[in-house]
């Protein structure tokens, strides 16, 4: 994640010399203003991080699509991608594990090459080959450090219909026009999160409970059930993605691949850790949508995190109408 500063989509970030201590680099904040009812922008800063491990990827309907390249933006036109969907996506490094910007780079990069989907288990088998890829190229000598990256994918088509997809602990958040108000979507991939799937009434702490399960090219650890219904906390080198029908009666809501509608007025905000993993609380504070409507005031946000104690990477992508 770069820091404090904007750059325009067509230019790049600056090392800023009055805020040397912090080594920052100016965030991107890139808007793209398609020819239909929504707005995608995003920002991406390092904060106090030696480099910024965030990537992100925001593509409008006709292809034009945008990311970070060794912390660059980025940007190209996708041949073949059409006039119907959005994507926009945010992938983290993770934090203290070898080649955390590289390997969130480039899964953004594979992003690129995919398709929208209309069918969720289709969306599934993207990311496990995704996965695979990730593996193949940087984990084929796996250990506690060995890299990945959380993601959140969301292709938006113009009727409202979104999928989504979603691994490890960044964020979705949808704002509900008709409440005022944001609400979380996804749901963090923890130990405890994985336990509570396989037994609503799991209550005692398990160790790491707030720590990290799972990750694009590293693999998944937490508790799982047998055939016998016997829990147990393992590790397996494949993710552990669940369709709704497949879950649970109390754990139906919390798919990691699901569809979703975004009525008009709503909009989405994606987010990596950064915004919301400050002292002292993990729910972001987040402003309503009629005080996000600028790029400048999502860079607002992202400083706002770092202002309040942040010590990681911050980058958030926000899909929203043109009026509120």
């Amino acid at each position: 994640m770069c820091h404090p500063g904007k750059a325009g989509s067509n230019s790049v970030g600056l090392l800023m010399p009055e805020r040397k201590l912090l080594h920052i680099l100016r965030g991107y904040c890139c808007p793209v203003c398609a020819p239909n009812q929504y707005r995608g922008m995003a920002v991406s800063m390092r904060g106090p991080r030696a480099e910024n491990q965030d990537n992100y990827l925001l593509v409008q309907p006709g292809g034009q699509a945008e990311w970070l390249v060794n912390e660059q933006l980025e940007s190209r036109r996708i041949t073949g991608w059409g006039n119907q969907w959005w994507r926009l996506l945010v992938a983290d490094g993770m934090g203290g594990h070898r080649n955390g910007r590289e390997v969130s780079e480039a899964l953004v990069q594979l992003a690129l090459e995919i398709r929208p989907v209309w069918e969720v288990s289709v969306l599934r088998q993207t990311l496990n080959h995704l996965h695979q890829q990730l593996l193949a190229r940087f984990g084929q000598q796996h250990d506690q450090h060995s890299p990945g990256a959380t993601l959140v994918w969301v292709d938006v088509h113009v009727s409202g219909l979104v999928m989504l997809a979603h691994v490890g602990d960044s964020r979705l958040y949808q704002w509900r026009e008709g409440r005022q108000a944001w609400r979380q979507v996804t749901h963090d991939h923890t130990w405890q999160e994985f336990a509570w799937r396989v037994d609503a009434e799991a209550g005692s702490p398990l160790p790491q409970e707030k720590g990290l399960a799972q990750a694009m090219g590293y693999g998944s650890y937490g508790v799982l059930a047998n055939t016998d219904g016997a829990r147990f906390p393992a590790f397996s080198p494949q993710l552990h993605l669940e369709l709704a029908e497949e879950m649970l009666p109390h754990a139906r809501a919390h798919a990691d691949v699901t569809r979703l509608s975004l009525p008009p007025g709503d909009a989405l905000l994606l987010s990596t850790d950064g915004l919301w993993a400050t002292p002292g609380r993990d729910v972001p504070s987040l402003p309503s949508l009629n005080e996000l409507d600028s790029s400048a005031s999502l860079d607002t946000l992202a400083e706002d995190a770092l202002a309040a104690g942040g010590r990681d990477n911050t980058t958030v992508v926000l899909l929203r109408p043109y009026a509120s």
